[in-house]
């Protein structure tokens, strides 16, 4: 902040007015010396202006100045500095015995404006996602409110990718968490990764009740056992260029048809009250989950995108392991 001084009521001692009148005495009576130029000579290699001369001093001194005059200033000052006018006056009193004496000295601010209060940017924070895509840390893979979060469900992480088919403690999204999770072209689930692996035998297919045998031809998958498919299945009504509608109603326990063959990427609907007749897919289909379970409603379709053999059957009629109420969709390239 700028300031200024200026005395108010002072007084001055009478030692320090005798100072000041000491040196008003000698700037009066005793003769001033001349202000030179700058240096000259050799020595500063430079050389006076005009109407002047460099003198054994080595100062430029007033051609017309008497001989033997001597300058203000020692020999040694900067050659690059003018003396003349710049110079300070040698009888002037100094600045600092002048303010050591003066008393009550009132400084003076001078005032400035009030800057305006700096104003916050907004710091709203950005959204950290729109969708689950843009969440890449493994704990917390699910977009939830603009935030990624741990995933909470099966379902979200299917719905990220129809790859992952369990939401694991850790809140991560993974592959697979037990059997059940994998299909039969790699039916059974390493728990240290996560991941759907090849069977190693038939124990690693039984649960499978559509395919119960782990082929032999070094492909790892779950196949039909030999003759025989889910629900008893041994051939198949070809929906391949027909109809592929399997109907069920409530005066008897029968798809009708219960076997039938489609081709890969074709589509089959169910139409019948599934409140009497609860749809399931059969554990270890190829696809999990391609048979959703369907428990209301009078239509429904699911697309088959993968060759193997599907098992369905009615909750209340049916059962898992393909007796009662029960049918086999085969799914041919």
């Amino acid at each position: 902040m700028s300031r200024m001084r200026r005395v108010q009521n002072g007084w001055l001692a009478p030692g320090v007015l005798a100072a000041l009148g000491a040196l008003v005495l000698a700037g009066c009576f005793s003769p001033a010396k001349p202000k030179c130029q700058f240096q000259c000579g050799s020595a500063a290699d430079k050389q006076c202006p005009t109407d002047y001369e460099c003198r054994a001093d080595r100062y430029c001194h007033k051609k017309s100045a008497p001989a033997g005059e001597t300058c203000d200033f020692p020999p040694n000052l900067d050659a690059s500095v003018s003396v003349d006018a710049a110079a300070p006056d040698a009888a002037a009193p100094d600045a600092a015995v002048v303010d050591a004496a003066v008393v009550d000295v009132q400084v003076i601010d001078v005032q400035v404006a009030d800057a305006e209060p700096f104003q916050d940017a907004d710091l709203t924070d950005a959204p950290e996602c729109s969708t689950s895509a843009q969440c890449t840390t493994a704990t917390e893979p699910i977009c939830v409110s603009q935030s990624c979060d741990p995933c909470s469900s099966a379902g979200q992480c299917t719905a990220k990718n129809a790859a992952f088919k369990a939401c694991l403690g850790s809140g991560a999204c993974a592959e697979c968490d037990d059997d059940m999770d994998c299909g039969a072209a790699a039916p059974r689930c390493n728990t240290t990764t996560n991941t759907c692996v090849a069977c190693t035998g038939d124990s690693s297919c039984s649960f499978r009740a559509a395919t119960p045998v782990c082929a032999e031809d070094g492909s790892g998958a779950c196949i039909a056992a030999t003759g025989t498919t889910f629900a008893g299945c041994s051939s198949y009504i070809d929906g391949t260029a027909g109809s592929r509608t399997i109907t069920f109603d409530n005066g008897n326990t029968t798809y009708l048809p219960n076997c039938l063959r489609i081709s890969m990427g074709q589509s089959v609907t169910w139409m019948g009250d599934f409140t009497m007749h609860p749809l399931r897919g059969a554990p270890g289909n190829p696809d999990v989950g391609v048979i959703a379970n369907t428990d209301t409603g009078n239509s429904q379709s699911f697309t088959f995108n993968s060759t193997g053999f599907y098992g369905y059957y009615c909750n209340i009629h049916g059962s898992a392991a393909g007796t009662g109420m029960s049918g086999t969709i085969e799914v041919v390239p």
